[in-house]
């Protein structure tokens, strides 16, 4: 979606959650996203963090995504797939200028 939509002023932010320490699980993530040719910024959290990092932005489960409009004001959370929803969404939001 990111290399879709950045000419209309998209960005993507994906948060790894795999221990940062763990070389074989940060090789194995950044070959996912090599192989899915994401263009976005991708952030490690530590799993000792985790719990808190979900705690104070109310995440219940992944995947998680939260959508912001032009102004950084978020306009909504979906937790699971829901690709073709943020996906409106998104288009939706970009229209606005």
């Amino acid at each position: 979606m990111q290399s879709k939509y950045a000419r209309d002023g998209l960005a993507v932010v994906s948060l790894n959650m795999d221990e940062p320490r763990d070389v074989d699980a940060q090789q194995r993530a950044l070959m996912f996203l090599k192989s899915t040719k994401a263009t976005f910024t991708n952030l490690s959290v530590d799993p000792d963090d985790a719990p808190n990092f979900f705690e104070k932005l109310n995440i219940g489960g992944l995947p998680y995504a939260q959508i912001y409009d032009r102004e950084g004001k978020l306009v909504t959370k979906f937790e699971g797939r829901h690709d073709a929803e943020i996906e409106e969404l998104v288009t939706e939001l970009l229209k606005k200028k």
